[in-house]
């Protein structure tokens, strides 16, 4: 069997070509986000896939060689059609419901990727994901009990049957052996090697950052408000709006792209929409189905025709070349590919046109307050030296530089309030996952349980602090740049 640096290679490949290995996406509002029959559909088609690929010569090699069963190929086509299917509806198209043309085109994508990279290193590829999830949830608590295991509640809860043969294997291969505590199973030195090397290749791939990415992208699509919650814990979040409006230097009339509009905090509460007037064009756009709803209400309501609204993502946007004089977003490109979203913002801005947005810059965790309630999060000490996702000083405008030229650059601090434990989690851990490294190697039951106790944590903190030391300013930067053309 080939190195994990080969397989590192397949994952990369797979992430470009939109197939993902993430079946926990199936799951929406305590059901199938997949119609039944369509489920029976990707039950058939997985099994002629298995059917026609797989051999008895297959074997998967980690630490030791034993066959690849059939069952296992079945699985590996089931689950990766089932979870690109929901990826290309819910999060790319923005449909919340899984039609039948997007299973088909799934079915297509997964076919053509295994017979690209030969269908038994795909579905070897599938059981590494396997063992990492099930040697990731040992090292994480330390031991757990059979039955825990067997039933995959805390790392697996979307598996099809038991974990008996996975653990039968891997304790035979020596990876897992039996605790001193009774009914209990723990990592060997073994296991922590080879998880260890699963680790490397799984991160330096990418596909643990999409796997969380996926997360946070599911969870802002399902959002319906996000500027509410922003809102209430930034306090000049309105004026600061303005600033961006003003920073733009747009003229009535004027054809204007807004990236990541939220419900229209920008749009209409800032009086984005006045400013360019009915005799331009304003396209408001973001890439969460559930906010769009509340904004085309909105501009019902203030008559707005010349307001379009249309669901889109920074990276990939759907006008041609030269279509914009200007391009606006309140705190968006955090959330972005930022070498994709900046190459495509250049591209539809006229010549001469200008881009102008603010964005969040690294927490500064300096305050006794946030150092104590996000410990959990601080001591896990990130690989790449930062508690958080967000930008440096530097970040933007070095990708910028390529092909803008800079023409304002200004710091401004955002007020934040830390005084509503459960949305302050909400909007930085659970839905904007801006701490994503620390959180993508937790498994699955894990981060539910550190969001929950970072809640229950920020309960005493209210309660320990008085509101005015709750209270911390959280560095931004404005920015005006010309396209180069």
């Amino acid at each position: 069997m080939e190195t994990l640096y080969g397989f590192a290679e397949l994952a990369s490949h797979m992430i470009r070509q939109r197939i993902v290995v993430a079946p926990w996406l199936t799951w929406g509002q305590g059901q199938n986000r997949i119609p039944r029959r369509l489920q029976e559909e990707i039950e058939r088609v997985a099994l002629g896939l298995a059917n026609g690929h797989w051999n008895p010569t297959w074997e998967f090699c980690l630490v030791e060689r034993y066959p690849l069963e059939k069952d296992r190929a079945w699985e590996a086509y089931y689950e990766t059609i089932s979870s690109t299917a929901v990826y290309l509806s819910h999060l790319e198209l923005g449909q919340l419901e899984v039609t039948e043309e997007m299973v088909r085109v799934a079915e297509r994508l997964v076919e053509d990727f295994a017979e690209t990279v030969s269908p038994q290193r795909f579905v070897s590829f599938y059981m590494l994901t396997i063992v990492y999830d099930n040697l990731q949830v040992l090292d994480h608590y330390g031991s757990m009990a059979v039955d825990d295991f067997l039933q995959g509640q805390f790392h697996r809860p979307w598996a099809t049957a038991t974990l008996q043969r996975e653990l039968r294997a891997t304790m035979a291969a020596g990876g897992i052996e039996l605790s001193p505590a009774e009914g209990r199973v723990q990592l060997t030195a073994l296991g922590k090697e080879v998880l260890h090397s699963l680790k490397e290749m799984l991160t330096s791939s990418g596909f643990l950052r999409h796997r969380a990415r996926l997360i946070r992208m599911n969870n802002f699509n399902i959002l319906e408000d996000m500027d509410l919650i922003t809102e209430t814990l930034g306090k000049n979040i309105p004026q600061l709006r303005k600033r961006v409006i003003e920073l733009g230097q747009i003229q009535p009339g004027m054809t204007v792209l807004e990236l990541g509009c939220g419900t229209g905090g920008l749009t209409f509460d800032a009086g984005l929409f006045e400013v360019v007037g009915p005799n331009g064009r304003l396209v408001a756009t973001d890439p969460s189905t559930g906010v769009l709803a509340a904004l085309r209400r909105k501009r019902e309501a203030y008559q707005a025709s010349w307001v379009e609204v249309q669901r889109a993502r920074a990276e990939r946007l759907p006008w041609p070349a030269d279509s914009f004089d200007r391009v606006l977003g309140y705190a968006f490109l955090q959330f972005t590919d930022l070498e994709q979203a900046c190459s495509e913002i250049a591209r539809v801005l006229k010549p001469g046109g200008i881009f102008a947005s603010l964005h969040p810059l690294h927490f500064p965790a300096q305050s006794d307050f946030f150092l104590e309630w996000f410990e959990p999060l601080i001591k896990a000490k990130p690989l790449s030296g930062n508690l958080d996702t967000l930008p440096g000083p530097d970040t933007v405008p070095a990708v910028l530089g390529a092909r803008f030229e800079i023409l304002d650059l200004q710091y401004v601090d955002t007020e934040l309030l830390y005084s509503f434990p459960s949305l302050v989690v909400k909007a930085f851990v659970d839905v904007a996952n801006v701490f994503e490294e620390p959180m993508m190697y937790l498994p699955w039951r894990a981060r539910e349980a550190m969001i929950d106790q970072l809640i229950k944590k920020g309960e005493e903190i209210v309660r320990k602090y008085p509101a005015h030391k709750l209270v911390e300013q959280h560095p931004c930067q404005l920015i005006r740049a010309r396209v180069r053309k």
